[in-house]
Formats: C-alpha cells, sequence, structure tokens
C-alpha cells in the first residue's frame, strides 16, 4: 500500500524495488484477465446448461470477430503507451495531457464506429462460415 501523503501522486516505476514495482504493477492486470476468464467460464456455463448447444456454438464462432476488434484497440493502446513513456521521461506533462484527452476521444469514436460496423456487419460475417 502507498502511503497516504502519497495518495493522488503518480506511481513512479523508475525507482525503488523493482520486485515490489512489478508486483503492484501486475496486480490491476493479473485481476482485469482474471475477471475477464470468468466472464468466459460464466458465459459458456450460463449458454451451454441455460439456453441450448447452439447459443454454445454461436459464442465459439463469434469469438474470432470479437478477438478482431480488441486487438485493434489493444494494439492502438499499447502504441499510445509508448508515446506516454516518452513524454513522462521527458517529464512532458503537458504533452501528456494533451494525449491523454486526444487519444480517449479517438479510442471514443473508433469504439463507435466498430460497433456501427459490428452491427451491420454482424450476420453477414457470421454467414461465412
Amino acid at each position: 500500500m502507498q502511503k497516504k501523503e502519497n495518495r493522488g501522486q503518480p506511481m513512479v516505476l523508475t525507482s525503488g524495488s523493482i520486485k515490489k514495482q512489478l508486483v503492484l504493477f501486475s496486480i490491476p492486470i493479473f485481476l482485469g484477465a482474471l475477471l475477464q476468464q470468468l466472464y468466459n467460464v460464466i458465459d459458456a456455463v450460463v449458454a451451454g446448461r441455460l439456453v441450448n448447444e447452439d447459443a454454445l456454438s454461436a459464442i465459439g464462432v463469434s469469438v474470432p470477430i470479437y478477438l478482431l476488434f480488441v486487438s485493434v484497440i489493444l494494439g492502438l493502446a499499447i502504441g499510445i503507451t509508448i508515446l506516454l513513456a516518452q513524454f513522462f521521461g521527458a517529464k512532458q506533462f503537458e504533452q501528456i495531457k494533451s494525449l491523454i484527452s486526444t487519444m480517449s476521444i479517438f479510442l471514443l469514436v473508433l469504439g463507435l464506429m466498430m460497433a456501427f460496423c459490428g452491427a451491420i456487419l454482424a450476420k453477414p460475417l457470421l454467414q461465412i462460415t
């Protein structure tokens, strides 16, 4: 845990104990992955047992399409973190604020466009197989 006087301050990963910093940095990533896997298991159980086998098959068929959308957003997010790290290392905090606001708007618009395209193209894409 961080001391009370450090709350609200950014976590500096470039100084201090490397092991402690890695553990603190990896906890949210681990918890996010764990929750995603729990969601997938619960989704499969609900679809397979409470609906029918066709529903479970539909989930399996749609996963590659879902992963395509997630991969695009994840790739952009990884690129953004590179710029963020460079600005942070150069202590260009105004650039960081600008980057975060610009990328937040861009990713929101991209997400809405992908949702719209997904809604329109879902049926044709699923009928390919």
